[in-house]
């Protein structure tokens, strides 16, 4: 397998605020959506970032792990993925139409890293999902089962994707908002619960942000 298994682990993986009346939302009182609403306005406008941290693939069968860079603009995202001792495990970039992805020393191009990672491992990647949950950004209008802390900040929340089913999106902590940047999430845990194949779930400790 190699490196191979970081398609898996990574990939597997802006409209107003709203409550669909057919949904569920755990604790969502009026305060609570109004302070929502101010913090995906905030995270809307935040869109030149860097992450930096750690990402764990966990599943019955093994636990993977590397350091993980995520860099994302309006009009390009870069994903390089590197174990303890800095060697490059999975490098991947998408520029508006033209997306490359380089692992075990071997380069693919597509238009873009959902469809290239689906033509290389049979699977549709939630990229752009995961690159808004990754700052803790939903529309509330496609979630389900939502939590919220006293802040408005996200705590948890189901959403069903095409092609992959239902994600679970667990929230466990923030870093506080500065002059530069909004409150942002520390540490997440995504679940995909396929009653077909084993569970996935998929976890990032976040160990810096930055505007770039």
């Amino acid at each position: 397998m190699k490196h191979w298994f970081w398609l898996f682990a990574l990939f597997g993986l802006a409209s107003c605020a709203t409550l669909p009346p057919d949904s569920q939302h755990a604790n969502v009182t009026p305060e609570l959506l109004r302070a929502y609403q101010q913090h995906s306005a905030q995270l809307l406008q935040f869109d030149q970032w860097s992450a930096s941290g750690k990402l764990a693939f966990i599943n019955p069968e093994q636990r993977q792990s590397s350091r993980v860079n995520w860099q994302h603009s309006p009009t390009q995202s870069h994903i390089l993925l590197t174990n303890t001792l800095g060697i490059t495990l999975l490098e991947a970039q998408q520029r508006e139409s033209h997306a490359t992805l380089e692992v075990d020393g071997k380069s693919y191009s597509g238009s873009s890293l959902t469809s290239l990672v689906a033509q290389l491992s049979g699977y549709r990647a939630p990229f752009e999902a995961m690159t808004q949950w990754l700052t803790g950004y939903a529309n509330l209008a496609e979630i389900s089962n939502v939590e919220l802390d006293t802040n408005g900040y996200l705590l948890g929340f189901s959403q069903q994707l095409p092609n992959w089913g239902e994600w679970q999106v667990r929230y466990n902590g923030y870093y506080p908002a500065t002059k530069s940047q909004p409150a942002l999430p520390s540490r997440i845990t995504l679940t995909h619960p396929n009653p077909d194949n084993p569970q996935l779930t998929i976890k990032l400790a976040i160990s810096r942000w930055q505007s770039i």
